[in-house]
């Protein structure tokens, strides 16, 4: 395996298929693969998502908080 340029890119070379519709077939069933794994992974953590959108609203508001409070005793 040795590292091939072309066009501007680097590629490992003999790793990759010289058929482009090859490529592109590859690229489109990784793709696939990966969002049904996906999809399968939040239908088993979907009663968790409210909780955690929950949580991340309320760091951003104490952050801002901390923030005000912390401007003010600065200025004081």
């Amino acid at each position: 395996m040795r590292l091939v340029r072309r066009g501007g890119w680097f590629y490992l070379g003999g790793t990759m298929p010289n058929n482009r519709v090859i490529y592109w077939g590859i690229v489109v069933l990784v793709v696939t693969v990966l969002l049904w794994i996906g999809a399968e992974v939040i239908k088993r953590i979907e009663w968790i998502l409210p909780y955690a959108a929950g949580i991340g609203v309320l760091m951003v508001v104490s952050g801002f908080i901390y923030e005000l409070w912390k401007k003010r005793a600065a200025s004081s």
